[in-house]
């Protein structure tokens, strides 16, 4: 039988608790997960994407079945080189999944056959996001509930200096 991948794209800037949740979740339901490190061009990141790739790799290190890659091409393309079998997108509401369903529908128009399977938020991580991390670190805020313990002192001292410039 053949190993089941699935692919997990974001931006994680930075990554959250509620992103390693739906990552933990996803590696539940297939045998190895990518983690794909993503830029945006619609999108201005406060963390550089070597940056987010090294705080996901410090979340997930010592996981045998995460691997996280740094993602300079379309999505479908990755997924496709990487032999996965479903796209994993966390949702929070309605709003998330209106917005992951249009792209799910753009990839699998653009890519073929491609799954997107849509995890939603466990309530106690609904409200949190990136941005939640960003503004709380920003002010000088107690992040480390909702980012992973390894990178707590990293993003505080990045965002704290980001809003002394």
């Amino acid at each position: 039988m053949s190993e089941r991948a699935a692919v997990c794209p974001g931006s994680y800037d930075p990554i959250t608790l509620g992103h390693v949740d739906i990552i933990n979740r996803a590696c539940a339901m297939f045998d190895k997960v990518y983690v794909l490190v993503c830029n945006n061009s619609d999108k201005k990141y406060v963390f550089d994407i070597e940056s987010r790739v090294d705080f996901c790799k410090c979340t997930f290190s010592g996981r045998k079945n995460i691997e996280v890659v740094r993602c300079e091409e379309l999505v479908v393309d990755l997924y496709k080189k990487l032999e996965a079998c479903a796209i994993i997108k966390g949702v929070r509401n309605s709003t998330d999944y209106q917005y992951e369903a249009e792209i799910a529908g753009i990839n699998s128009m653009m890519g073929g056959n491609i799954e997107t399977v849509f995890l939603p938020a466990k309530n106690e991580l609904n409200c949190l996001s990136s941005k939640v991390v960003r503004e709380f670190g920003k002010y000088g805020g107690d992040i480390s509930k909702i980012v992973p313990q390894c990178i707590v002192n990293d993003i505080s001292k990045i965002l704290f200096k980001e809003k002394s410039l």
